[in-house]
């Protein structure tokens, strides 16, 4: 009788604070949660056959640099974004790499990226100029090269505060009533002025993205002039909105939803102008990145697989919306303690 009165008190304890976690009001995550159907994964046959081409390639940096994300190219050299909130330049012909900007300040470690930044998508204007996502700080206007007044010659790299920084965006700009919290991917026309960049979520910050993914979608893509300062929403409701492509033809763009995961095709001329629908759900993976190449293709990075015939843990959740709404709020409550911590 011990065991089963013991027994019937864990359980009764359990049911408790299950049933506190899941309707105490005003607990984090401030979100809402709705049933949706994740899509199945597609077979692995034909152009998705197994194959060993990316073991083909060469490694650059292996364990020497931390978290590239996007890149960008000029005059043959590439630039990324890394975890420490710097930029690097990347020369491929001697294999060197050399920091060029910083827009936050130094850190200790991801855990205090509200300080140092984390710069993701990249985009160059024609000018020269570098567009960078940072998805903590928001959206800037680097230029690498400007000139000291004092000096009259372009500014040594080493000194990142000769760099000029303009913010464009806020993570606290209000569009259509909602903050452009956590912003991720950029591409820019070739006028040279409209630039088109995705923002994953608009409730959550980068160390809080974990509920974007659980919760109902927020992300959208948003319409920038860099003339007119102009911005507008294009698509919203997207579940981690992340890479972001124009066509060679620039009518229409590629938007990549992490979260579901689909590719999704926004028409900017023509007919459908102003309408977006869905290119295709039956991805191998969840999509991150995508980079038009010189044939007028696409590579599309994926993080992770969906193996055929398994169960992809977003799939196993997607029906569940009080499972999630319960593990979310779990989640939340072990993290203050350590968010706590991290301000001090």
């Amino acid at each position: 009788m011990g065991f089963l009165t013991a027994l019937a008190r864990i359980s009764l304890d359990m049911s408790v604070v299950t049933f506190l976690i899941l309707w105490m009001p005003g607990m984090p995550p401030y979100t809402t949660f709705t049933e949706y159907e994740f899509p199945p994964s597609p077979s692995w046959t034909g152009n998705l056959q197994r194959n060993d081409k990316l073991n083909l390639v060469d490694r650059l940096f292996e364990n020497q640099i931390k978290g590239p994300e996007s890149f960008a190219i000029k005059d043959g050299f590439l630039y990324t974004g890394l975890m420490s909130g710097v930029i690097a330049k990347i020369d491929t012909e001697d294999l060197s790499i050399v920091p060029v900007a910083r827009i936050g300040e130094e850190c200790a470690g991801q855990h205090e990226d509200y300080k140092c930044g984390r710069p993701l998508g990249l985009a160059f204007t024609s000018t020269g100029k570098l567009l960078v996502c940072d998805a903590v700080l928001g959206l800037y206007l680097l230029d690498l090269d400007r000139k000291d007044e004092n000096e009259g010659r372009i500014t040594s790299y080493k000194h990142f505060d000769r760099v000029s920084y303009e913010r464009l965006i806020s993570p606290e700009t209000v569009v259509d009533g909602a903050p452009n919290t956590l912003l991720n991917s950029v591409v820019i026309a070739k006028d040279n002025r409209t630039v088109y960049l995705t923002v994953s979520s608009t409730r959550f910050p980068l160390r809080d993205s974990l509920f974007e993914l659980l919760s109902d979608p927020s992300g959208r893509v948003l319409k920038f002039d860099l003339e007119t300062r102009k911005l507008e929403v294009l698509v919203e409701e997207l579940n981690f909105a992340n890479g972001i492509e124009l066509s060679p033809e620039e009518d229409y763009l590629l938007v990549l939803e992490t979260g579901r995961p689909r590719i999704h095709k926004y028409h900017l001329k023509g007919e459908k102008a102003g309408k977006v629908e869905i290119l295709t759900d039956r991805l191998p993976g969840l999509p991150d990145n995508i980079k038009l190449n010189d044939r007028g293709n696409y590579y599309v990075g994926l993080s992770g697989s969906r193996l055929p015939n398994t169960w992809h843990i977003l799939e196993v959740l997607a029906p569940h919306n009080i499972f999630r709404k319960f593990v979310s709020r779990l989640v939340s409550m072990v993290l203050v303690p350590a968010k706590f911590v991290n301000q001090i």
